[in-house]
């Protein structure tokens, strides 16, 4: 709707009730710095709805009704300033890859909780200032492929438990400071090609199952 308007600072939309589709509302408004309102009830597509606003925080972030919403995908990507997590719903979402690739993410208050998605791969991949990794609850997710890649300053991970996973390729591929992982449960991987690519400082692995 409002894709690449590189002049739009503020904004208040409360007649979109009816919306079902969200993709790309906002991307690539460089200079957008407050949403107002936003209804989105009826949402089920938040596709690359907020990226690249380079100068959104968290604060001037509206408070969104997501319960319907089935994708995620790219919805924060590149939003340097974008550096905790909103306050959201992710009950309904089956997909949220890359939701908050290379955005300014740093806070890890929020426990995100995902009970049906099944792909959260890059979720937060090239996070450049993410520290301590936050708790992640995603029972179901098949897709785990370079979660965290990139995150060159994280060195604090909590345990994590991905049962249905079934790869763990580059999933914390170049964190650099990443020094020790105490539990990773994923009794159903089977491709692990590069999941501590160039860890130069991991000094102690987690044990887990890896007959399959």
């Amino acid at each position: 709707m409002f894709s690449s308007f590189n002049n739009l600072r503020y904004v208040s939309l409360e007649n979109t009730k009816y919306a079902t589709n969200f993709s790309y509302i906002f991307s690539g408004c460089y200079n957008l710095l407050h949403i107002n309102a936003l209804d989105s009830s009826n949402v089920v597509n938040m596709y690359q709805a907020f990226g690249y606003t380079y100068n959104l925080t968290t604060e001037n972030f509206p408070q969104l009704n997501t319960e319907k919403v089935q994708n995620f995908d790219y919805a924060f990507t590149g939003c340097p300033n974008m550096r905790a997590i909103p306050n959201l719903s992710f009950n309904s979402t089956i997909s949220a890859h890359a939701m908050f690739y290379n955005s300014g993410f740093r806070d890890n208050t929020v426990k995100v909780v995902l009970p049906n998605a099944t792909r959260i791969s890059s979720m937060f991949a090239y996070c450049y200032a993410l520290i301590d990794a936050p708790q992640v609850e995603a029972d179901n997710a098949t897709s785990i492929e370079a979660l965290f890649s990139n995150c060159i300053y994280l060195a604090n991970v909590p345990e994590y438990s991905f049962p249905k996973a079934t790869s763990a390729g580059y999933l914390f591929a170049n964190c650099y400071n990443l020094k020790e992982i105490s539990t990773l449960f994923l009794p159903n991987v089977y491709t692990m090609s590069g999941t501590f690519y160039s860890c130069s400082g991991l000094t102690k692995l987690p044990e887990w199952d890896t007959s399959k």
